[in-house]
């Protein structure tokens, strides 16, 4: 999701009157395993459902990509772990927590999200990473700009974490914007990060900053990435392909090269190449 959408799924996540859920039990901190059982979902009125019969399971720490082509489903399978859609059959447990049944702003509270359109609020850049966090310290707001990378670019500003950014950002370049983004999904320590690719509209050298501060906000972490870049693929520790809303292999890079046309196509035609480091 970019643009318009993009700053809606924020919205929703950092809204209070979002937060009350069906379910009132508390979901304890992610540490084991995330599984999508037999998941399916269907827009309004649409004659297809976008998700298919998903099953999945994803041990806490590890780093999932998810490529596919375009309408395959990606963005739809990893919006209905924060509870933006509900599946319309399957379940998704959390540590073996059903999450329709827990209270929703638990589940949020644990779940950052950067997508590819990092929008800025008119503030300074404190409000800014620490924008819908609740009550952080500046000590908390410094350590998420560290892990993402934008600490020195930050501290080279005229007035530094106080210094204003223009709503929209227009003062900051692509990369810069994008490591902002990361930080302000860091800066609540979330147990699970859902990465949609922040890196199509930046140059080599911001490319390489990014995936480095990527590399290093996941750590303890469990990282859901929807790829659109080699560099992520060849780093994930699994590769999840999805055409027309179903599952048709999971692998390393290697494995899937050697045995998924779908994959192989992919790589020949919509991931981006890395970009030497």
């Amino acid at each position: 999701a970019a643009g318009a959408p993009a700053q809606r799924i924020l919205e929703i996540l950092d809204d209070p009157a979002e937060s009350q859920g069906d379910g009132d039990m508390p979901l304890p901190r992610h540490c084991d395993s995330i599984t999508f059982e037999q998941v399916c979902y269907a827009y309004p009125g649409a004659s297809e459902q976008a998700v298919r019969s998903v099953d999945l399971q994803v041990q806490f720490g590890e780093h999932v990509a998810i490529v596919g082509p375009n309408g395959s489903g990606k963005t739809t399978l990893m919006s209905m772990l924060p509870r933006l859609l509900a599946p319309v059959s399957g379940r998704i447990c959390v540590d073996g927590f059903d999450i329709s049944k827990v209270d929703l702003k638990t589940l949020r509270r644990q779940v950052g999200v950067v997508t590819q359109d990092s929008f800025m609020i008119n503030g300074t850049v404190t409000e800014n990473i620490s924008f819908g966090a609740g009550d952080v310290t500046a000590d908390q707001v410094q350590e998420a700009a560290r892990l993402a990378h934008a600490t020195s670019f930050i501290e080279e500003m005229p007035g530094q974490w106080d210094a204003v950014i223009a709503e929209g950002g227009a003062s900051l370049s692509g990369g810069q914007k994008q490591r902002i983004a990361i930080a302000r999904a860091l800066v609540r320590n979330p147990a699970i990060l859902i990465l949609d690719e922040a890196t199509s509209q930046v140059d080599a050298e911001s490319e390489v900053s990014i995936r480095d501060a990527i590399q290093d906000a996941g750590v303890d972490r469990t990282m859901l990435i929807i790829a659109h870049r080699m560099a992520s693929v060849m780093t994930a520790d699994r590769i999840l392909v999805l055409d027309e809303g179903s599952v048709v292999d999971i692998g390393t890079h290697d494995e899937l090269l050697e045995r998924c046309e779908i994959y192989a196509r992919l790589t020949r035609t919509q991931l981006v190449p890395a970009t030497e480091s």
